[in-house]
């Protein structure tokens, strides 16, 4: 799970801790992806103000010898990055509607893959939109992202995410305006 509240301050805070303690109840009934996000979904409606929301993906993980099955949903989050052994980066997971109570809203779980030496890379829009307000050219939009996980070919999940952490501190020249977050899953790769 990842995830991303509106806001900051008291009422932000207990909007994320509404978030986990939501995820946690209902996954040990049903982890599955959509059910999670829904209830979680309702929740923020019964117990948050209008003006408040959250964004999030939940993913569950099952491991083979050599594979990692995943099943992925987001609620109006980035979309996870799935970055293969032999380089490049694609977007994964389905796409839901934010976590404001809406009614009906709905969240599609898509299956994913991930091959021997794969990973799948979560994060918030903190690293995304590093160097926006600053007006900075060449920030790291999701391109730049997509482009700087393509070359990380070899690196472990601590490589890939320290390669991240350091584009987004140079784009936001050492002093980040909004909170980031990473998060690398990595199958190993074979033999190792």
């Amino acid at each position: 799970l990842i995830g991303d509240v509106s806001g900051k301050g008291v009422e932000a805070a207990a909007t994320a801790a509404l978030a986990r303690h939501t995820v946690r109840a209902t996954a040990q009934h049903d982890d599955a992806p959509g059910y999670v996000l829904s209830m979680l979904n309702q929740a923020i409606g019964r117990q948050v103000s209008g003006s408040r929301f959250c964004t999030a993906v939940y993913a569950t993980i099952e491991l083979g010898e050599l594979w990692v099955r995943m099943q992925i949903a987001s609620a109006g989050h980035p979309a996870p990055l799935l970055v293969r052994s032999h380089g490049g980066a694609e977007e994964v997971g389905g796409r839901g509607a934010l976590l404001a109570g809406f009614e009906d809203a709905g969240y599609p779980t898509e299956p994913t893959h991930l091959g021997a030496g794969d990973s799948l890379v979560l994060y918030t829009d903190g690293v995304t939109e590093a160097g926006e307000r600053r007006g900075k050219q060449g920030g790291l939009d999701a391109r730049r992202l997509s482009a700087l996980l393509g070359a990380c070919v070899g690196l472990d999940a601590a490589g890939i995410a320290q390669r991240i952490a350091d584009a987004v501190t140079e784009a936001e020249a050492g002093d980040p305006r909004d909170d980031a977050a990473v998060l690398v899953l990595r199958s190993p790769p074979l033999g190792g």
